[in-house]
């Protein structure tokens, strides 16, 4: 509540990745994986101490979804954010004491473009709901892509 620095936040995390789907290569080579999952939950406290006390995601990467593109990967994902309820009632809160849905929820597509061994490009799009924890319940949309050079 005073926004000292404080000592005493912990916090735990689990991640799982899973493949689904993978390629059965007939020349001897190591299969490929073409459709893989995660599961992601935290949790943080104590709630006196911690903004977010808890985020939950899920996602889906779909490797070559083009058989003329098979280095791309396309991947969808979904973020839920809880916010801790002392943090939502505190002065530091930035929509103001007591303004809170208690969370907001991302969506996320995205398309890994492998356009050289060197060089991929990975344009991105979100909807957030509720974003920064807003008490309109306002909505966002946010677009950009990500160039990589690799040398």
């Amino acid at each position: 509540d005073t926004g000292a620095a404080q000592r005493g936040v912990y916090g735990v995390y689990a991640f799982a990745n899973q493949v689904f789907l993978q390629s059965k290569p007939t020349d001897g080579s190591d299969p490929k994986t073409i459709l893989s999952g995660f599961l992601y939950a935290a949790w943080a406290g104590p709630d006196t101490l911690t903004t977010p006390s808890n985020n939950y995601a899920a996602g889906l990467a779909w490797n070559g979804p083009y058989p003329s593109r098979p280095q791309d990967s396309m991947q969808l994902a979904v973020l839920y954010t809880g916010f801790s309820p002392k943090y939502t009632r505190s002065a530091f809160n930035p929509n103001g004491p007591g303004v809170s849905t208690a969370s907001e929820t991302a969506v996320e597509l995205t398309y890994l473009m492998a356009l050289t061994p060197w060089f991929t490009l990975q344009p991105d799009a979100q909807v957030i709901f509720n974003p920064a924890n807003a008490g309109t319940r306002a909505t966002a949309v946010v677009v950009g892509a990500r160039a990589t050079v690799s040398f």
